[in-house]
This record gives C-alpha cells, structure tokens and sequence, in this order.
C-alpha cells in the first residue's frame, strides 16, 4: 500500500488537465464507496483481504478509526511484515504503480493503476481500493468463522472399566486364568469406528469476544460377542461352576456345578451385546488474546456443557434346561461449568494449526436400570435405582485448517474425549442370583468408572 502522509492524491497524479483530474477522482471515489459495499478477497500471492476505511477526515489518526461498510467500527488485525517494517503496519509499497515509494514488505500488489508496491495488512494503499486497507482477517488476525460442520469418526475405548467377565466353558478359576476362546468378558467387545457430526456457530458480542454454541452427537456404537458349547458354558451367577460361598467359611455351598440356575448354567450358548449412545451441547464466552508474536492467537472460553451417555447391555443364555436374558442399562446427565482455550499458529497466508483443550467439573445425575426373564420366574423382574455424583469431562484436539474461499475455509483434525465417574452398564449388571432362586436383592448403582472416545473430524468454516 501507499500512504497519504507527506503528499496529496491529486499531486502525485499525472496532470492531463483539471477536467481529467477531476475524473480520476471521481473514479476514485466511487471505486471505494463500491469496494466498502462488497466485502472482497485478494488472492495475490496467497493475500487474503477484507476492506475498510478510515472515518471521515481521519486519514491521520490512529488504528481505531477504522470503519466497516456500514460505519461500525473495526479492530484493525496486527500483522506480522517481518522485519523492517513500520511498527503499526507495512509502509508503503515501492514499484512502478501509480502510488510509488516505500519498502518492499510482503507480496507484490497489481492494482488497477498499475502494479502497485508489495504490501500486507496495515496502513497504507490497498493496490485493489484507493483508502481502504488491506485486512488479512482470516490470515493476519485470530482463528475466525461464523458457523463449521463437521463429519466426525470416532471410536470408543473399552467397554467396561474394569474388565466384567460373563462366562466360561466349562468350571473354571477365573483368578487362575482362562484361556480367551473359552471366557466370554467385555474384552471381546470390539467398538467400530462410528460417524457422528458437530455444528458450531458464533455470534459477535464485541471486537474481542463473542458467543459460541455448539452440538456433538449421533455416535451409537454397538458390538456382539458370544460363546458356543454343549451344555457346558457356566457364568459368573454361579462363579463359574465353582459355586458361591454364603457363609463366609471359605466353602462354596450354592450353586455349585449350577445346580439350582437351571436357566443360566450348563448352556449350549451364550451372547453379550452393548450399545452405547453419546451427544453433546455446549454455550460458552470466548475473548480472544495474541501472542508475542502476531503469527499466534486464540481465545479463552468458559461456558455451560450438558453431556448425555446412555449405555444399554443385553445377556442371553439357552440351553437344554432353560434360557434366560438380562438386560441393563444406565443414563448420565452430566450438567456443569467448563473452560479452557485454543491456540491458533499461521504457518503461511491461508494455513494454520492450532489446538483447543478444556475441562470441568459436572454433577452426573445417573440411573441404573434391569430386566430379568428367565424360564425359573413366573414374570420379569424389573429394576432401578438413581444417584448423583461429580463427575469429570476433559477433551482436547489439534486442527489444520486451510482456506478454500475467500468465505471459506476446510478443517480437519482429531479429537480425544474423556468422562471419569460415569456409570457403565457392564460394571452395572448384577451377578446377584438371588431372584433365581427365590430371594431378593438390592438394585446396584456403580459410578466409578471412566470412558474414552476420539477420533477424526473433517469439515467447512464459513464467514459472512
């Protein structure tokens, strides 16, 4: 750019007469009122730039004069010329244009009055708008959009913590070790990779923060595992075969061999499913900072998440004497205050990387609930218990996002999500064989457990 300090516009023109002058300053001006009305992009040499003006009879001011299109004030970027540069911005760009002088700073400008001087954001001539200046927002200035989709691929991390063991072929000492191909456990649960999606949108509160709202969700991982034999699977409601100790003696004396659990032991086969559901919503203030060097921004953010986990476990058991399922399932409502922030680094014009982390604490409203049908009960059992507890969320990712528009831009990166004291259907299921055999029990809640999930996310940012 070319600055106005130190001469007149009409002066540094070639004089053809003071119609023809008057003229180009007519053009002038209306190329800038038309160049303030239409927000632009200048790709030369990778250069990104929106347009905005001084207020009026301001040119000599400083960087909080400047105005959007309709007369708001603006936050002038700060850009990063590199060395021999003014301190304010890029000096004027030098070059056979017809704004000539300065020291060459950034990529070379071509203007419609020749090609202009190398310029970057600041104060100066923008080569494509007479008085306007060139802000490299999406570049030069913070990480920034108005609304992102994304397509997220994510995985969960073990089905249980810990490990729940559900049956074995044939009487065995699960402390002794069993072999894998003869023990059914939630190891065997493999998660898929399964596809889910984020929406984000901001809404501006000021020149330094705004609001954000975002949603996470349609993950619904599930996974089946199973065991085949002859009438000789045995499970965890007889100990494996072994039997249960009730007098403490150090004695099994029930179910032992699984007599008396006719629907559940000796069977031919048995199948262990688990799904599990995840979604996400969050409301947060974000202000953005820059760092030492402009090059490096982002924003500290703090705000409300509501979080909801849904587990539902299915066990079926058949074999010549009886069948039996159990299904059990839990909920966690985790509402609460979070915080954090991201970092944002532009390796050139048009590219950057950035991370964002944050965390809080939440109160986790959950239930538990069972279902017990089984051919040695007249009719289905059913099961449910409810507590509160403070639970724990952390989540963190690293990002890449280059500009495919002057309005657009594509991200990609991955994510890692983590909820510690939330209740898990598998370390919910009760190997309590009371009601099989006649008694009663006290429903189970156990919150003591964690869940991890990441994975991939690819999407589009858009500003308008």
């Amino acid at each position: 750019m070319a600055s106005f300090e130190g001469g007149n516009l009409m002066n540094s023109a070639p004089f053809y007469g003071r119609r023809a002058a008057w003229a180009l300053a007519v053009a002038l001006i209306l190329q800038a009122a038309a160049h303030a009305q239409v927000r632009q992009a200048i790709y030369n040499g990778g250069d990104q730039a929106q347009p905005a003006a001084r207020q009026a009879n301001q040119l000599q001011q400083s960087n909080d004069s400047w105005v959007d299109a309709y007369g708001n004030p603006v936050i002038v970027p700060a850009s990063y010329c590199g060395q021999g540069c003014a301190p304010m911005a890029c000096p004027p760009g030098g070059g056979p244009g017809m704004f000539a002088g300065g020291l060459p700073c950034g990529n070379p400008g071509g203007g419609p009055y020749g090609p202009g001087g190398p310029f970057c954001a600041g104060m100066g001539m923008d080569p494509y708008a007479a008085g306007g200046v060139n802000l490299g927002i999406d570049q030069c200035g913070p990480h920034y959009f108005d609304f992102s989709a994304e397509a997220v691929y994510w995985k969960k991390e073990r089905s249980s913590d810990p490990t729940v063991n559900f049956a074995t072929i044939g009487i065995n000492d699960i402390s002794a070790g069993v072999a894998d191909d003869l023990l059914l456990n939630t190891d065997d649960l493999d998660f898929d990779w399964e596809p889910g999606m984020r929406l984000t949108g901001r809404y501006d509160l000021g020149a330094m923060s705004m609001l954000e709202v975002q949603y996470s969700g349609l993950y619904e991982w599930g996974a089946i595992a199973g065991l085949s034999g002859s009438d000789d699977i045995y499970s965890a409601f007889s100990n494996f075969g072994i039997g249960i100790d009730t007098t403490g003696d150090g004695n099994p004396d029930q179910a032992v061999g699984g007599v008396g659990l006719s629907s559940t032991e000796q069977a031919s086969a048995v199948e262990l499913e688990l799904l599990n559901e995840l979604h996400n919503a969050e409301i947060s203030i974000r202000r953005y900072w820059v760092g030492a060097s402009p090059r490096v921004t982002g924003t500290w953010m703090a705000g409300f998440r509501y979080t909801r986990l849904t587990e539902d476990l299915n066990y079926g058991t058949s074999g010549t004497s009886g069948n039996a399922f159990f299904a059990t399932g839990t909920t966690n409502d985790l509402c609460g205050f979070q915080a954090g922030g991201d970092m944002w680094m532009t390796i050139r014009q048009g590219f950057r990387v950035g991370a964002q982390g944050k965390a809080g604490i939440y109160n986790n409203r959950m239930e538990s609930f069972a279902t017990i049908t089984s051919t040695q009960l007249a009719q289905p059992l059913v099961e449910r218990v409810k507590g509160d507890r403070a639970a724990f969320i952390t989540e963190g990712n690293v990002s890449v996002v280059f500009d495919v528009m002057p309005n657009m831009s594509l991200r990609a990166g991955y994510d890692v999500l983590f909820l510690n004291t939330v209740a898990l259907a598998a370390n919910n299921f009760n190997f309590d064989n009371a009601p099989l055999l006649g008694g009663t029990r006290t429903p189970v809640l156990i919150e003591e457990s964690s869940s991890l999930y990441h994975g991939a996310n690819v999407g589009l940012e858009y500003v308008w």
